[in-house]
């Protein structure tokens, strides 16, 4: 996890929770922190993070229930039924930003932090936009209008700044990539994250050897 079990326990008293004899993790009204964690069996390493967060959450007084369901369960508790607490999965980055627009658009189909009903479903009464969810939304609709690379870039800064703030999504690992290409292209600038095709059009084919 991201910092010592110490440190977090520092971190929770500063926020007025406590702990019990038996060490369990209670907020300020006594009651025990725990959550139930959500995942799928189609990803083993997937499962094996969460046995992970269970395991190091429960050194720090908290409590977490694993459910481990197939992926058609999983998106539905997700998208339709809403019957979820906390859940751990994949988000598929692309090298255009917007591609995931929808996962923080306020009225995004995958804005799943905080879902607005879709055609056919139920409205949910009382659901309220905060002032930042609302303010990422409108950078990524900012942001897709702009074609200038640097303001762009300074949108989406933006955008990820308040999301690390508020956490509607915590980030926990990026798989290693590996690539091979042809000595006559020049201009490669390999990214881990975005792999070679990142920067395509500065890409150049050279004389074949």
């Amino acid at each position: 996890m991201g910092c010592s079990p110490i440190k977090a326990k520092e971190l929770l008293a500063k926020a007025g929770f406590k702990y019990n004899s038996q060490g369990q993790l209670l907020d300020s009204q006594g009651n025990f922190v725990q959550f139930t964690l959500m995942t799928s069996y189609s990803n083993k390493i997937i499962e094996t993070i969460a046995v992970q967060i269970k395991q190091d959450l429960s050194t720090i007084g908290i409590s977490v229930d694993l459910n481990i369901v197939n992926f058609s369960l999983f998106l539905d508790k997700i998208l339709n039924s809403f019957d979820w607490e906390c859940r751990l999965g994949t988000i598929n980055f692309t090298v255009e930003p917007n591609d995931i627009a929808s996962l923080f658009l306020p009225e995004g189909s995958f804005h799943v932090y905080n879902q607005e009903p879709q055609k056919g479903q139920t409205p949910i009464t009382g659901r309220e936009v905060a002032d930042w969810e609302r303010k990422i939304g409108d950078l990524y609709l900012q942001a897709v209008e702009e074609f200038d690379e640097v303001k762009r870039k300074a949108i989406y800064a933006e955008a990820q700044r308040i999301g690390q703030e508020y956490l509607p999504y915590i980030y926990l690992t990026q798989p290693l990539t590996m690539a091979a290409v042809r000595n006559y292209i020049q201009g490669i600038n390999y990214s881990a994250l975005r792999g070679v095709f990142w920067n395509i059009y500065e890409l150049k084919l050279g004389e074949q050897k």
